[in-house]
């Protein structure tokens, strides 16, 4: 039997919120629309079959010949980081749809077994159907083709109210206080490869925001969060030696070293056994 694999990861990731107390919001907001019409354009076009299989990274020159940062008036890194991000979501929308398809493949493809009741892989079609998951050659097995059109479907968006930004991309992280920082991204476009610096103030705490993070307008509550990712230790809990415990009767747990706990609950349940057994006779 093989070995499970150990979790070996010491970090994990978690994703903390900052609150926006000034700055130049109702331009940021306006880079926001644009950056919305950005991903609308990228739902609209690869969000059926498109990218299926296929990276940002090889969708990236094809579409920019078409849908240039110019034509959203988006500084060309937040156009980048936009798409990659609209990429991200859909091949992770694809990953869940193919998903249910594995579990009806298992279902429907078992293997044969061989007289000391062990599965012959090589008597299933499962193997290659799964595999074929990973690019367009799925749309060859009419089968696969009618289980994904019900598990998969034609993706859009109209979500205009975030900002992807990180310092990948441009974008500044500077402390001014014990818990304030100064975010400062790209606005509109002055002259050639130089744009205005727009600065928002966001209350974090004591942790820098580090990497690829999002700005949030939220047009209901009417505030600008700042959603960024920070690792955290994974602490494993560590005992001192072994304990063995024994559960008794009329004690509640005696370990290996011969401590009680709970003790007396041996006279409590015999006061409300007593109590029940003599309102049963009567």
């Amino acid at each position: 039997m093989k070995r499970k694999k150990i979790n070996a990861e010491t970090h994990y990731a978690v994703t903390l919120i900052g609150y926006c107390i000034g700055g130049n919001v109702e331009q940021a907001r306006i880079m926001a629309k644009r950056s919305g019409r950005l991903r609308s354009d990228i739902w609209n076009k690869y969000g059926s079959l498109q990218a299926w299989g296929i990276s940002h990274q090889k969708l990236y020159k094809d579409f920019q010949k078409t849908n240039p940062p110019s034509m959203y008036q988006l500084p060309q890194k937040q156009w980048q980081k936009t798409l990659e991000r609209v990429i991200n979501e859909i091949h992770a929308c694809q990953e869940a749809a193919k998903t249910i398809v594995i579990r009806k493949i298992y279902r429907h493809f078992k293997p044969e077994k061989d007289p000391q009741g062990k599965e012959s892989p090589a008597t299933s079609f499962r193997g290659e159907l799964i595999k074929s998951l990973n690019t367009n050659v799925w749309r060859q097995y009419p089968l696969l083709h009618r289980w994904m059109r019900k598990a998969y479907h034609r993706g859009h968006s109209d979500v205009n109210n975030q900002i992807c930004v990180g310092l990948s991309n441009g974008a500044k992280v500077k402390r001014v206080s014990r818990n304030v920082v100064k975010v400062t991204i790209s606005g509109n476009l002055i002259k050639p490869r130089q744009y205005e610096q727009l600065t928002l103030l966001f209350k974090v705490g004591r942790v820098t925001p580090r990497g690829l993070f999002q700005i949030i307008f939220d047009d209901v509550t009417k505030e600008v969060r700042l959603h960024f990712p920070h690792l955290v230790e994974r602490k494993t809990a560590k005992g001192e030696g072994k304990c063995g415990l024994d559960k008794g009767y009329t004690e509640a747990f005696t370990d290996s070293h011969d401590r009680t706990y709970g003790e007396g609950i041996g006279k409590v349940m015999q006061r409300s056994v007593s109590k029940r057994h003599t309102r049963g006779k009567g």
